[in-house]
């Protein structure tokens, strides 16, 4: 806070006047050049908080990405391992050859972190970054979202296909009057699709 105190004497004449008027129009800006100064220094140090918090952030959600990239080619092939079995039991329900088959259906998504990137932009700190700087953070973020809203279609599909797995009825071929003959109740029947997990 600013205090302007008045002179130990009293003012004699307009000289002196204009001495004690810009004397204290020199103190009050060198006051609020200073306090100036300091609050952009709080903005720069602000910011350089922010760039080291999102700089981190992101490089741990890219490793992240990078760490699933194994695993991308394998559940693409057990998909497609799947989807044969499904395939082949629709084409010949009646062949109990065909039915005889396992599959692996499961979702896995990964979880990428925004703490850094609300905290910057709550605190107002992509403010005090250059535009191109948090422009480029803005964008790095929105392919953030973009990515973990495609994750919502495939874990609802998941959800679907096990939704139908569990309604359609598994059935398994056992001779007319052996022990077995009645289902079980986890045997069940469907017309369009028939697969039984062994």
């Amino acid at each position: 806070m600013l205090e302007v105190h008045l002179a130990h004497k009293g003012i004699h004449g307009f000289w002196e006047f204009l001495v004690h008027l810009f004397t204290i129009t020199v103190g009050l800006l060198i006051a609020t050049q200073i306090e100036s100064c300091v609050e952009w220094r709080h903005h720069v140090q602000v910011a350089e908080e922010a760039r080291q918090s999102l700089r981190a952030e992101i490089q741990s959600n890219l490793n992240d990405l990078k760490g699933l990239l194994p695993g991308l080619k394998k559940w693409r092939e057990q998909i497609d391992t799947d989807l044969a079995v499904m395939e082949r039991i629709q084409e010949h329900p009646e062949n109990m050859k065909n039915q005889h088959a396992t599959m692996a259906i499961s979702f896995s998504a990964v979880t990428l972190s925004d703490t850094a990137w609300r905290t910057a932009q709550s605190t107002g700190a992509l403010a005090y970054m250059p535009y191109e700087e948090a422009e480029r953070y803005t964008e790095i973020y929105k392919a953030q979202d973009a990515l973990i809203a495609m994750e919502d279609k495939p874990a609802e599909d998941v959800a679907a296909i096990n939704g139908l797995i569990a309604n359609t009825i598994f059935i398994r071929a056992v001779p007319a009057g052996s022990p077995g003959s009645r289902p079980a109740p986890w045997q069940r029947s469907s017309a369009r699709c028939r697969c039984i997990f062994l």
